[in-house]
């Protein structure tokens, strides 16, 4: 059982801005309710959550082993009211490829089967966050491609259109038929791969089928065309696709226009019919002067002029005023497609950009708040939404940042603050320069921005990790943490709508961003930023405005010509560090109350407030809306997986489930392995496909598990690679000290080398299977972390440590510690493989017959949960058991992160230099380094501990509850997640160790308290 009430004294931090001497820094701006920003693709869309990668499969878990707080999670992420009232789920469309952290299992491994959608954790998490919110809307794309897919693709475009075009409409329905859910978006692009030649004729291609699939006689499950609305093309920084729409000319191309005698403003049908404009054919109060002005090379040439604007709010705090003051102008001209470079469709002839232009209803964009030309002519002039469609939450845990950064745990890179800004940022980014695509637009008009995880329900450590609104590693438990990030979401969800019919606008004047600027993707150094959010009723807004210095800043606000809502009284909540003395989290989210008004000139009235340094606020209309709760933020024990079965089993699994009731999956009762579609409990494939099986043709009795991806069903890659090698993880990193053993049985099937789908001639197609253990952290490729014991079907072994699966038997460079052959081995029959971890020795066997035994003199892999491995064979598995070994703790108790306010760090001054932003190898993307004379002290409970570290190169001095146990040891030269330095073998209880650096650098990334030893 892990101790989380032993908690230290918190960290002093700095005092809040009412204690503070300084005096506040002078801002104001004006909120004019003839500013509301009117164009209907500029509504507020609020935010959202990508569920890919594998990064919501514990969910399923979650919602067996613990309901209650499986629903709390999710009311959490999606209630409008009591929640962060998330407006969008967008679900990976898999491929079984390692897109990143995992896989996602396809829907459809073959041409000739319908799909099926209960395997993986995307739509269940759609349908279950519908279920509480039926305005939540939902949207797929897709990362990579199944084989079959590549393979018709092969063939030529169209082809592989009409397959993939095959894939998406069956999962369309499936999902329908499954879940009873109707899909509003398609991105017609491949995550971060925008390729032209592919997704203009995909969503030429894409409108035209959804259409005359919709006609009656085609029996339609619903009207797609009519329903599912385009956004394009999740591009990574790169505004590629909007490009392809518009082409915005430069001086050279302006001077060649053919000019008409007089412009001829733009009509409704230039605009897009099926939006509402004016008479003129413009949006109302966005922009002036749309017109049609002459030609080049054939092609029309249109003109926007953007006025510069009479607010206050334009006007950066730092003085500087973008975009230029009243009276001048912005001016982009541009034509619709790009003549010299046509996009040939299916058929083979060029597609009509104006039909592209009009079939697309969102651009979206990854990892940057930026708008271009292109992208502003997009949504101005054509009402195409802009979002930030996958994008960072923040990182590293606000409590850690307190004790490490002592700035009151919301700032810095990745921090709260800087996510909170890009958000403002997103709307209005003051006419910054990008070194890529120059000058840019001082107005995003981005409208939506969508979490890559909201919330992290794969194992801890995974690649990416720590990055999430909430973390939920462990079902067994039922354990979950929240970070700051969701009071940052709901200081703008809970005070402004976004539901059809209902949703809030901008309002221009009051939205400006400070000085801080870092291409886009990270805010960093900003002053006092804010957005305002307005009912077009104007009979209520919100104000959410951010300081991100360590000044106080006094902002007065003058609200005009706001209607009802100018009269209405004020609230005021505020989320912000502790003071000294006070827990991590005491001033979250806490409503400060009413906030006194003025009058001021012209009818209007004013209000002054100050923001604390490094703060968030939220000054709004609104009443009823609940505060946080202090200490709420982990409201579950977090407990070690341990069955407690008698002979000290851990974990075991047989993969019948037969203690699982039956349960109702849109409308139809399924047992446990019908509605998971297969997904073994607590399993996250890293690679390939691991499903329980019941035909009963495994190495055991019943129900088995099954590697079921082939070599001939590799899947395409993603932009980045992940292809990886067939293994799932399972269980508790927690765990140390145990024996991991499984049935299993070869699938023989004889390698093909016509069946081959790799062009790389390393591939590798050797059949094995392998178990291992203390995988700490998620793997990719073809290197497995932690130890790992593996088989071919010609009898040859190997003992990897953080090896490759590929490499053994003579990979010693590439981690194989051992290897061998069993010359009896019979590939035809099943067999039992065996692997102990005891300590520094590692122990292997088959069938009960002992295979090696080795003693690892660096010992620096120490703890992780379970990994089950297979090439890309149909190899079948049965009976996993987990249990402790004699004289050994089985598990750590507890793991403390280097931010944990327990942890004291002295020492000379700069001895010590900490990281909020260390990147995902680290426990909590943190770390600590230490040089000499540095002091490192943590109080534990237990028999021994391990100290994590990267890179580490020292030499230390250990104490135990003041007695020196080590003189000037060198640490083990770790890579990620691995123990420097351990010492087990304590009397169990309370003790306290202290690393002394003498010489070299220590890093310190996190504390493994180990527990009692299991008897023999």
């Amino acid at each position: 059982m892990l101790l989380l009430t032993w908690l230290g004294a918190p960290h002093p931090t700095a005092a809040s801005a009412t204690d503070a001497e300084v005096a506040p820094i002078e801002q104001a701006f004006t909120i004019d309710g003839d500013a509301i920003n009117r164009n209907p693709a500029d509504l507020f869309r609020g935010f959202g959550a990508v569920s890919c990668n594998n990064t919501s499969r514990l969910l399923l878990d979650y919602k067996e082993e613990n309901p209650e707080q499986y629903w709390e999670l999710l009311n959490t992420l999606f209630h409008p009211v009591t929640g962060m009232g998330l407006t969008e789920v967008k679900v990976e469309l898999g491929s079984d490829t390692n897109t990143s952290s995992g896989t996602e299992p396809a829907s459809m491994r073959a041409a000739d089967e319908e799909a099926d959608v209960l395997a993986g954790a995307g739509w269940h998490l759609a349908a279950d966050a519908r279920s509480i919110n039926p305005d939540i809307e939902v949207s797929l794309l897709r990362w990579a491609d199944p084989r079959w897919v590549e393979e018709a693709a092969e063939g030529g475009l169209a082809a592989g259109i009409e397959a993939r075009y095959t894939w998406y409409k069956r999962t369309i329905d499936a999902v329908h038929d499954t879940f009873g859910i109707e899909i509003d978006w398609i991105g017609i692009g491949k995550n971060e791969d925008y390729d032209r030649a592919d997704v203009l004729p995909f969503l030429d291609y894409l409108e035209r089928r959804l259409a005359e699939d919709s006609r009656p006689e085609n029996d339609p499950r619903y009207d797609y065309a009519s329903r599912i609305r385009f956004v394009g093309a999740d591009e990574i920084k790169g505004r590629g696709f909007a490009n392809d729409l518009v082409r915005v000319l430069d001086e050279d191309e302006v001077a060649a226009i053919d000019m008409l005698e007089r412009p001829v403003a733009i009509d409704a049908d230039d605009a897009d019919p099926g939006r509402p404009v004016d008479e003129d054919g413009v949006y109302t109060n966005v922009a002036h002067d749309i017109a049609y002005i002459g030609d080049l090379a054939g092609q029309k040439v249109y003109r926007v002029v953007f006025p510069g604007r009479e607010y206050d709010g334009w006007t950066r705090s730092d003085g500087i005023v973008y975009p230029p003051a009243e009276g001048d102008s912005t001016t982009y001209h541009w034509t619709i497609g790009d003549p010299d470079e046509p996009t040939a469709g299916t058929d083979g002839r060029p597609l009509d950009p104006a039909a592209l232009l009009t079939s697309v209803d969102a651009v979206s964009i990854h990892y940057t708040s930026q708008a271009d030309r292109a992208i502003r002519i997009l949504n101005t002039v054509y009402g195409k939404e802009f979002w930030y469609s996958e994008g960072i939450a923040p990182t590293s845990m606000s409590r850690n940042r307190v004790q490490l950064a002592g700035d009151g745990g919301l700032t810095g890179p990745q921090g709260s603050l800087d996510i909170a800004n890009r958000v403002i940022f997103g709307y209005h980014n003051a006419g910054r320069d990008d070194a890529s695509a120059g000058p840019l637009p001082s107005d995003s008009g981005q409208t939506r921005y969508l979490f890559q995880p909201a919330i992290s329900a794969f194992y801890q450590n995974g690649t990416y990790s720590a990055k999430q609104l909430i973390g939920a590693h462990d079902p067994w438990s039922g354990w979950y943490e929240l970070d700051s990030g969701v009071q940052m979401v709901r200081h703008f969800t809970a005070f402004a709508e976004t539901g059809p019919g209902r949703a809030w606008n901008y309002v221009d004047g009051g939205a400006s961003y400070g000085t801080g600027w870092s291409a886009g993707d990270g805010i960093g150094d900003s002053g006092a930023s804010w957005l305002t959010l307005a009912d077009p009723r104007r009979t209520d807004y919100s104000t959410v405005l951010t300081n991100d210095t360590r000044d106080p800043v006094s902002v007065t606000v003058t609200v005009r010509d706001m209607g009802r809502a100018q009269s209405r009284s004020l609230t005021r909540f505020e989320t912000r560090g502790p003071d000294a003395g006070e827990r991590y989290d005491e001033n979250w989210f806490q409503d400060l109350g009413r906030v006194a008004t003025r009058p001021a000139e012209d009818g209007g009235r004013s209000f002054t407030v100050t923001l604390a340094p490094h703060s968030i606020s939220t000054v709004t209309t609104l009443r009823g809306v609940a505060e946080y709760r202090t200490g709420s933020s982990e409201p579950y024990e977090r407990t070690v997986l341990d069955v407690g079965r008698p002979g000290g089993t851990l974990y075991r699994d047989d993969f019948e489930y037969d203690e699982y009731p039956t349960a109702p999956v849109g409308g139809e009762r399924l047992d446990y392995v019908e509605r998971r579609g297969g997904g073994p409990r607590y399993a996250t494939d890293m690679g390939g496909a691991f499903e329980v099986e019941t035909s009963g043709e495994g190495p055991g009795d019943g129900n088995f598990l099954r590697q079921n991806i082939p070599y001939w069903l590799k899947p395409g890659l993603w932009r980045y690679g992940g292809n990886s090698y067939p293994h799932t993880l399972i269980g508790d990193d927690h765990w140390a000290n145990y024996s991991v053993s499984m049935d299993f049985s070869f699938d023989l099937t004889p390698f093909d080398p016509a069946r081959k789908v790799d062009d790389d001639p390393d591939a590798y197609y050797e059949n094995y299977v392998a178990l291992g253990g203390r995988n700490s952290r998620g793997s990719g490729g073809d290197v497995h972390d932690g130890i790992t014991f593996a088989v071919r079907p010609d009898g040859t072994w190997g003992l990897l440590k953080r090896g490759d699966v590929t490499a053994f038997p003579t990979g010693s460079a590439s981690g194989t510690l051992l290897a061998g052959t069993l010359e009896d081995l019979d590939p035809a029959v099943p067999h039992t493989i065996r692997l102990d971890l005891r300590g520094d020795e590692y122990v292997g066997y088959l069938d009960g017959e002992r295979v090696f035994t080795y003693t690892d003199r660096s010992a620096d892999t120490v703890a992780g949960r379970v990994v089950i491995s297979s090439g890309f064979y149909q190899n079948r598995f049965d009976n996993l058991e987990v249990t402790s070994v004699p004289g050994h703790a089985p598990y750590a108790t507890e793991r403390v992160d280097n931010g944990d306010e327990r942890v004291e760090f002295s020492g000379p001054a700069g001895s010590w230099t900490h990281s909020v932003t260390a990147g995902h190898a680290f426990l909590y993307r943190t770390r600590s380094d230490g040089r000499a004379g540095a002091e490192l002290t943590v109080p534990f409970r237990g028999s021994g501990f391990a100290i994590d570290g990267d890179g580490t190169s020292a030499t230390v001095d250990v104490l135990v509850d003041g007695e020196l146990v080590a003189n000037d040891v060198a640490v083990t030269a770790t890579g990620e997640r691995a123990a420097a330095y351990s010492l087990t073998s304590l009397r169990p209880g309370r003790h306290t160790v202290t690393f002394v650096v003498v010489s070299g650098r220590l890093v310190f990334d996190a504390f493994h308290q180990f527990g009692t030893a299991a008897s023999p």
